[in-house]
């Protein structure tokens, strides 16, 4: 019988303006404390587009010098099971960890190891940090606090209740045996040859295709100064997250798409004037994530 893959789609929808071209490349965060303080903002709206708010609260977020992170309040432990349910079971076994973690590392261009989000209840607290090439989320029971489930029926309801903007892929074949060099490799060839279409043809700044690979398990694919790959005549500055992983037979695969654009005429703008996509042109970004979910799909599973 043959193996089956289910990959986990997050079509996150990424609010945010990237005040540097890398940030983490400077040994010290705690210089950029301000530029960190504003993602916390665009985070906080993050939340709110996505239909989390209504049970993730932003609350503040703390920059050390290796590390930012982004705190939230949560209910109790009832309401972060609810919503973990309804995030993997809308997405195609999504993971809400993912989406949380890799938000903050997208908004502040952080290294994986720098992102982190800690989440407090009444009765829990959870740790997700990205250790060992692996994401964990470390939940920790308050023994002091009981929480009765009939206490926490209005909040599950409203869980239930909400609107995520997530969807989902899933059912995807193996293709080999060392299935996330592979897939990594052909995600990488793939994506590369068609975003070269859409390079600004009057620009004094070079097309960037730019592959990101922290351990063997996480890609990250950032491609700038192209036109018309989303939005007609604007600059665009597009991401891609990957974080893999294997559980006994099954590849899953978490990934996200944030989309940006900007005007220019000779140049392409810096990476603080860049803007928002979903909010100003939301008909075209939802059409070319759908569109990249169908080719990622085929990168995926044709054969080679």
């Amino acid at each position: 019988m043959n193996s089956r893959f289910k990959i986990l789609f997050s079509l996150l929808i990424t609010i945010g303006i990237i005040g540097l071209s890398s940030i983490s490349a400077y040994s010290q965060l705690t210089e950029y404390e301000d530029f960190f303080k504003d993602r916390g903002k665009e985070y906080k709206k993050w939340l709110k587009t996505n239909g989390l708010d209504q049970i993730l609260k932003y609350e503040s977020i703390n920059v050390e010098d290796d590390r930012v992170t982004v705190n939230l309040v949560c209910p109790h432990s009832y309401a972060w099971l609810s919503l973990s349910e309804k995030v993997n079971k809308e997405n195609a076994g999504g993971s809400l960890q993912f989406m949380l973690w890799n938000e903050l590392m997208f908004l502040g261009e952080l290294k994986p190891e720098e992102s982190s989000v800690a989440i407090e209840g009444k009765d829990i607290i959870i740790y997700i940090d990205f250790i060992d090439d692996k994401l964990v989320a470390d939940i920790q029971r308050k023994m002091s606090t009981k929480i009765k489930e009939d206490e926490a029926k209005d909040d599950v309801l409203k869980v239930e209740k909400s609107e995520l903007s997530i969807t989902g892929l899933s059912g995807v074949p193996k293709q080999s045996s060392n299935v996330i060099a592979s897939s990594k490799a052909n995600i990488e060839k793939d994506l590369e040859e068609y975003f070269k279409n859409f390079e600004a043809k009057f620009s004094l700044e070079d097309y960037s295709f730019e592959e990101v690979s922290y351990g063997k398990n996480n890609l990250k694919i950032v491609i700038k100064n192209i036109k018309n790959a989303v939005y007609d005549g604007q600059f665009e500055y597009i991401v891609f997250s990957f974080l893999f992983s294997e559980q006994n037979e099954e590849l899953i695969i978490n990934y996200s798409i944030g989309c940006k654009y900007g005007g220019g005429i000779l140049w392409s703008p810096r990476n603080s004037e860049y803007k928002d996509g979903w909010s100003k042109y939301p008909n075209q970004t939802r059409e070319f994530c759908e569109n990249m979910k169908g080719k990622i799909y085929k990168i995926l599973t044709q054969t080679r």
